[in-house]
């Protein structure tokens, strides 16, 4: 929810998705994967209020999903044995084998 002291939530949303666009952005370069730069988002940031609270809620899931993939890959690295193959897709997905 946007913060009343922080501006408009127009301004609220414009700096959240800058902030996840940037963090996201660093942690795909980190790991070698692609990432859309729109997020899923619209060209034309939201102007109605309920609109905007949508897109803030699904940048809020898009940032949960990134970092459970996150995770999911490091301990695919650490602890997937022999008996298990992971493979990753072109588009920086993977799924796992066996």
């Amino acid at each position: 929810m946007p913060d009343p002291a922080g501006g408009s939530s127009a301004n609220h949303y414009l700096r959240t998705l800058s902030r996840v666009r940037e963090e996201l952005t660093q942690r795909a370069n980190r790991a070698s994967l692609k990432l859309d730069s729109s997020l899923g988002m619209p060209e034309l940031s939201p102007t109605v209020e309920r609109e905007i609270l949508r897109y803030l809620e699904a940048l809020d899931l898009v940032e949960t999903v990134s970092d459970l993939v996150s995770r999911l890959n490091d301990l695919s690295k650490r602890y997937v044995g022999p008996w298990v193959q992971i493979e990753h897709q072109p588009a920086g997905d993977f799924r796992l084998l066996g």
